[in-house]
């Protein structure tokens, strides 16, 4: 009884901790599952059994002038996918840049964003018959989420979607922590 009581009290202190966002530069990172769909049409993929998830990660560095928007670079790092077919192993794993607009919606404990940018990715694909095929791209992406603040330490959830070549779908879901300087 007496551990749920503090525990109860710690959570109601770290909820009432947790206000506005510190204006400012901040760095951050983040750990998720990825997600990294070749293309069946692109591949012959038909017949293989593809696990398209991994764990992804990413590394965050912006700026948040005002409450209500923020810019930001990412370095993402997808992972590797793989399956077997008849034709043998299929790998595929990216890694991209991109740069961003945050915008927010400050609420009383958190702030729920949208982000939309531009990503600069190198995607490899490995298939029996194709060696080490490599696509470089630049393309849209967005992403949402929400983050609780607690003074210049920052907690996120967050969403994030790539528009890759030869993918049907690229995506990443991570908890991530910053760090805001004054």
């Amino acid at each position: 009884m007496k551990a749920t009581t503090a525990l109860f009290v710690l959570s109601v202190a770290g909820i009432g901790a947790a206000h506005a966002a510190d204006h400012g530069f901040y760095v951050g990172a983040g750990l998720g599952q990825s997600q990294l769909s070749p293309d069946q049409s692109r591949f012959n993929l038909s017949e293989i059994n593809y696990d398209d998830k991994d764990q992804g990660y990413k590394l965050i560095a912006g700026f948040r002038p005002l409450d209500v928007l923020s810019a930001e670079v990412n370095y993402v790092d997808l992972g590797r996918t793989h399956g077997y077919g008849a034709d043998g192993p299929v790998r595929s794993d990216a890694q991209l840049f991109d740069a961003a607009v945050l915008g927010y919606l400050p609420l009383p404990f958190v702030d729920v964003f949208g982000k939309a940018g531009v990503a600069r990715s190198r995607a490899n694909y490995r298939e029996a018959g194709i060696r080490n095929l490599k696509l470089d791209s630049t393309d849209f992406t967005w992403g949402v989420g929400m983050q609780a603040h607690f003074g210049s330490l920052g907690a996120r959830l967050e969403y994030e979607r790539f528009n890759l070549p030869s993918i049907n779908r690229a995506s990443l879901v991570s908890l991530a922590v910053t760090w805001t300087f004054f």
